[in-house]
């Protein structure tokens, strides 16, 4: 019989955790007629890891999946039909510019970042919020620009540019 090792264990008490808490939240996050199921969440868990290896990265515990679902749950452009994928995709872009960002910038307000381009700038856009707003966010920040979070500017841009097209 194979024997796990304490950090298989552990690993495994931390995602029964993780499900229980997100499970446990789909209380609050009723009132806005979004629900994640048990599958959602054993996903979400997957995704996290998934992103975790892609970038390098190493993080003990899943909380991340928790603070991201409680910041956007009441965006008004998440519905049931796209709350789980959403979620993926915002897990996977915010892994991918902590290191586009070389970590210059905590979790908590990589998040909120997100969260404000997503509702106000984005408008839900995914693409945007990746390909635009956060990138342009995280070149000031590699330049150490003082206003990396002053993207409004070219968002404007990028709308001009496309009307001009």
């Amino acid at each position: 019989m194979k024997e796990l090792s304490c950090f298989q264990i552990s690993k495994s008490k931390i995602r029964s955790h993780t499900i229980s808490q997100l499970l446990a939240f789909n209380q609050k996050t009723d009132v806005y007629d979004l629900c994640l199921t048990n599958a959602d969440v054993k996903a979400l868990i997957v995704t996290q890891e998934n992103a975790l290896t892609q970038n390098g990265r190493y993080e003990f515990g899943t909380g991340i999946i928790m603070k991201i679902v409680f910041a956007f749950c009441d965006s008004p452009y998440l519905t049931q039909e796209n709350y789980a994928e959403t979620i993926h995709d915002l897990i996977e872009i915010f892994y991918h510019f902590k290191n586009d960002t070389l970590d210059a910038i905590d979790d908590d307000t990589l998040i909120e970042l997100m969260k404000t381009y997503f509702d106000e700038v984005c408008e839900g856009s995914l693409e945007l919020l990746k390909m635009k707003d956060l990138e342009t966010m995280a070149q000031n920040l590699r330049k150490e620009k003082s206003d990396f979070k002053t993207v409004r500017n070219a968002h404007h841009w990028y709308e001009w540019e496309e009307w001009n097209d």
